[in-house]
């Protein structure tokens, strides 16, 4: 499968901005790209690392970090917006991740990728976007080519 590393990015915005997740204040908006000045939450790919010829083929398989941004308005709500986030179960990143994943045999991201998958989550941390703090959380997704 060849890998449109956009169009993986493309997707996989839609799926967490399709399930419409509830934050604390209002639903978590995710971008396909790193915001100048993110309004939270805000869910946003950032940096790939690309591996070539992960079977010996001409597959390629990436690990995106993907980073949602916080409000810091007080000094609880941001950090217990986050992990109510970054749990399990309805209304997290990881079940808008898991719904367009490699479910019964059929190709994950409509196709974009064979399969996808939530590694890991850090956080919180503060963020720095110019003059603007946010508490946030980094999140590690693995793409199988």
């Amino acid at each position: 499968m060849t890998m449109d590393i956009d169009l993986v990015y493309e997707r996989i915005t839609a799926a967490v901005n399709d399930a419409e997740i509830p934050g604390l204040t209002k639903n978590v908006v995710a971008t396909a790209f790193s915001p100048d000045a993110p309004t939270p939450p805000h869910f946003f790919l950032a940096e790939f690392v690309g591996d070539y010829d992960a079977d010996f083929g001409e597959d390629m398989n990436l690990t995106i970090t993907a980073r949602l941004m916080l409000s810091r308005a007080g000094e609880e709500t941001g950090q217990q917006e986050g992990r109510q986030l970054a749990g399990r179960g309805a209304n997290t990143i990881i079940a808008a991740l898991e719904a367009v994943s490699n479910i019964g045999g059929h190709s994950a991201l409509g196709g974009a990728a064979s399969d996808i998958h939530l590694r890991r989550v850090t956080g919180p941390r503060l963020y720095d976007f110019g003059e603007a703090h946010f508490y946030g959380l980094e999140f590690t997704i693995f793409v199988l080519g």
